[in-house]
């Protein structure tokens, strides 16, 4: 009898217990988007490096946040009890200032919150990226985009680096990427005309568009700020070749230790020859990937007594980078030269070039 009366007892425990913690789930929802003045902020993956509202509750025991993460469209949604509840932001939980009270601590929104609610929050970003446009070119993107210097007085940061990201889905991030292409701050002549290129190699399974965004870092905060995503519709290429640079005739250039690329162009008359032999008459893009830890850094390349310029990014000295060049090329042989002339400053190294119609 005392075996039954414990496990009736316990019985009777449990299903208390149950009834106690069978509450009604959160019926309300709060949304809205972090703005400044009616323009969404776009963040990283709310999965990746956060960026969090804080949703306090008092009256309820011990007193913690309820952290709303921000999607990388700037938008938020939690579910809530009815309540008074307080939001707040931390100082650099995102690329941002927060307003401040009085006293210049982070200020506080007092929320009665009775129903479903949309509620946008304003702050005053570093930085925001306008005017972003993805030109294609075959599978050769060039993007470009203005960086706006919003913040301006003595709370102003300078830009750490810019970064294009591109991904086979929307989520389009650091951590989230097929291909990327970054310049350091020393590597951006002028913030509001800002040009990558970036060349996206065939993708398995086939897929013929991309996604892609710019990415922002400010120096000295942790959170990036990035551009919306757009969806970009790559172009079927023909007649493609990749000749390596190492491979040609060299004048005044050696390879380096791995036999991977040409460097040592510094004087002038320093050249790479290549024979390109053009399946098909036709309009050529050709991809001159080179690098350079100079800024202003030229060469030429020269096809067939045609000359132009090829204009490299400040990068490290072996951060290969495509400058894309647009050739009309007969079918056949053809003689490439890259060369340094009396008009290219500073010296680069030469990985390959690409050839193809499109």
């Amino acid at each position: 009898m005392k075996i039954k009366y414990i496990l009736s007892i316990a019985v009777l425990s449990i299903l208390a217990g149950c009834k106690k913690d069978n509450y009604d789930a959160p019926g309300l929802r709060l949304n809205g988007r972090v703005v400044y003045q009616g323009e969404a902020i776009n963040v990283e993956q709310p999965f990746e490096n956060p960026a969090n509202i804080e949703l306090w509750q008092p009256g309820f025991g011990k007193l913690a946040a309820i952290p709303m993460p921000i999607a990388q469209d700037g938008s938020y949604s939690q579910e809530l009890f009815a309540g008074n509840y307080k939001l707040t932001m931390q100082p650099g939980n995102g690329p941002w200032m927060w307003r401040t009270n009085a006293a210049g601590k982070p200020d506080t929104v007092f929320l009665d919150f009775k129903g479903n609610q949309t509620l946008d929050l304003e702050v005053t970003p570093y930085y925001l990226i306008h005017n972003f446009t993805n030109a294609v070119k075959g599978r050769n993107i060039i993007a470009n985009f203005k960086a706006d210097k919003i913040i301006t007085d003595a709370n102003a940061k300078d830009i750490e680096y810019v970064n294009l990201y591109v991904n086979k889905t929307q989520f389009v991030s650091g951590g989230y990427n097929i291909a990327s292409r970054r310049y350091n701050n020393d590597a951006i002549i002028d913030p509001s005309n800002v040009t990558f290129n970036k060349f996206i190699p065939t993708l398995s399974p086939t897929q013929d568009y991309v996604y892609a965004r710019i990415g922002l870092k400010i120096a000295g905060v942790d959170k990036l700020v990035f551009s919306p995503v757009q969806k970009v519709q790559l172009q079927p290429i023909a007649n493609y070749q990749r000749i390596q640079a190492e491979t040609g005739t060299l004048v005044n250039a050696i390879t380096d230790d791995k036999n991977t690329y040409v460097q040592g162009m510094t004087t002038v008359g320093s050249s790479v020859t290549l024979t390109f032999t053009a399946p098909a008459a036709g309009n050529y893009m050709v991809n001159v990937v080179g690098a350079s830890d100079i800024a202003g850094t030229t060469q030429t390349i020269t096809i067939d007594g045609v000359a132009k310029k090829v204009v490299y990014p400040k990068q490290g000295a072996t951060d290969f980078d495509i400058v894309p060049i647009e050739f009309t090329l007969t079918a056949g042989a053809h003689t490439v030269v890259i060369s340094k002339t009396a008009t290219d400053p500073g010296a680069a190294q030469l990985d390959y070039v690409d050839f193809f119609t499109y």
